[in-house]
């Protein structure tokens, strides 16, 4: 179970597994939050995932994400793991293709193992994190073909114990990727809303009315609304818990 799942759970179902969530470092050693890109805002995600490091309480041991993950949260991230697994962003900007690849290679010297399948990732960024890491054994670059594995990098890979290279099968990736439509089951309005309005959840109804939704289904209405509340009520606890609690 990620730790969305948890979270929300936790959160709607019973206090005391929200007391359980928060006071149990174990449940947190490892932290999965791909697959959630679409699900909720990327402002709610990086909230989230500190949260889930801060109720780990020392014990993080892997986090997993993708489609979310910022340059601040790697920072937050980077004396608090030992592995790392991130979907990248699409970049048109050449340097901001290598500024994630460039901050795990200064802030991330203890990392053990990485995963940057399908990024935009270009040689400047992986020279970048073999020169930071220094203590990485496992590096997974497969889809990312702006990479020229050739002899001028070599003997730079060589240490590692297990390297995946761009042009191998990704038949075993197991974070495959999942479209999410919270608010409405037969339009894309939710990953719209949330990122044009994080903080404001009044008149959602009118903000949804503002978009097309072809589906006059009565079940689609009533999945509709039963889904909406729940969200709210997530992203609430999810500020009242930033701010120190609930």
């Amino acid at each position: 179970m990620g730790a969305i799942s948890i979270l929300t759970k936790a959160i709607l179902l019973c206090r005391d597994w929200l007391e359980l969530a928060r006071n149990e470092p174990l449940i947190w050693r490892k932290v999965d939050m791909t697959c959630h890109g679409k699900k909720f805002g990327s402002k709610y995600l990086q909230d989230i995932a500190c949260i889930a490091v801060n109720w780990s309480a020392g014990q993080l041991e892997e986090f997993s994400a993708e489609g979310f993950v910022s340059d601040d949260l790697l920072q937050y991230l980077a004396d608090r793991l030992n592995t790392i697994y991130i979907e990248f962003p699409e970049y048109d900007d050449i340097d901001k293709k290598d500024s994630i690849a460039k901050c795990i290679g200064k802030t991330m010297h203890n990392l053990c193992s990485l995963q940057l399948i399908g990024s935009r990732l270009t040689m400047e960024g992986l020279h970048a994190i073999l020169e930071g890491c220094t203590k990485l054994e496992s590096l997974d670059v497969r889809n990312c073909y702006q990479l020229t594995i050739d002899q001028s990098i070599q003997s730079e890979l060589e240490r590692l114990k297990n390297l995946r290279l761009p042009d191998e099968s990704t038949d075993d990736y197991k974070f495959a990727h999942h479209v999410y439509t919270l608010f409405c089951t037969c339009c894309d309005w939710s990953e719209r809303f949330f990122s044009e309005s994080d903080n404001d959840n009044s008149n959602v109804n009118d903000k949804h009315s503002d978009y097309d939704c072809d589906s006059d289904s009565e079940s689609d209405s009533e999945n509709y609304f039963n889904i909406k509340d729940e969200q709210i009520m997530f992203h609430d606890w999810v500020l009242r818990e930033k701010r120190g609690g609930i």
